[in-house]
């Protein structure tokens, strides 16, 4: 669909804009509104739902370090409701990773206030991002800020998170997953 709409109208549109309007009348709507700057889906703000009056939830990613995973949980949530992804920093590959979960939490906290500047604060971390949603409310707590809901999705500390260090290397945590999930036979790079 992305690559007929460009190669037909010659508009380039972002894969989260088929989510966020879904039918040919709202893509139409859509279309009409693009000023002609770039909307890139690997940006660390992905905005998956952004009208809506209640405080918008934000959603860290899992490991991948993408957050389209939320754009179906947008769909199930009141009308009135705006979703926010945060995906990691780094994945267009313009600026560098975070070295560390805290850092990683708050260059987020950047992005969070630039939508939502004061508390309450509604924050969903799913796997991996569980870790990071628990640094970004324990920092916004420690800057005097009511962080009202903080969901973490299947998460746990990590077997391999040590020292609040990321292990960067993909192949490393794959081996390190592996590990701790398979039939007990190791496995090695």
């Amino acid at each position: 669909m992305i690559n007929r709409i460009r190669t037909t109208l010659g508009v380039e549109i972002a894969l989260h804009m088929l989510f966020e309007a879904p039918t040919i009348a709202g893509l139409a709507q859509r279309l009409l509104k693009l000023d002609g700057t770039q909307d890139d889906s690997f940006n660390v703000l992905l905005p998956i739902k952004p009208e809506g009056n209640q405080p918008p939830l934000f959603c860290v990613h899992p490991v991948a370090g993408l957050s389209w995973s939320y754009i179906s949980l947008a769909q199930h949530l009141d009308a009135d409701q705006p979703v926010y992804g945060l995906q990691a920093c780094g994945l267009s590959g313009v600026a560098p990773l975070a070295e560390t979960i805290d850092a990683m939490a708050s260059d987020y906290i950047k992005h969070i206030r630039r939508i939502q500047p004061n508390e309450p604060y509604y924050l969903l971390g799913w796997s991996f991002g569980g870790n990071v949603v628990h640094s970004i409310a324990t920092q916004l707590e420690q800057q005097g800020e009511r962080v009202s809901l903080l969901a973490l999705l299947d998460s746990h500390p990590g077997p391999f998170q040590l020292d609040n260090k990321l292990e960067l290397d993909q192949e490393t945590i794959y081996i390190k997953l592996l590990n701790r999930y398979s039939d007990g036979t190791p496995v090695q790079a």
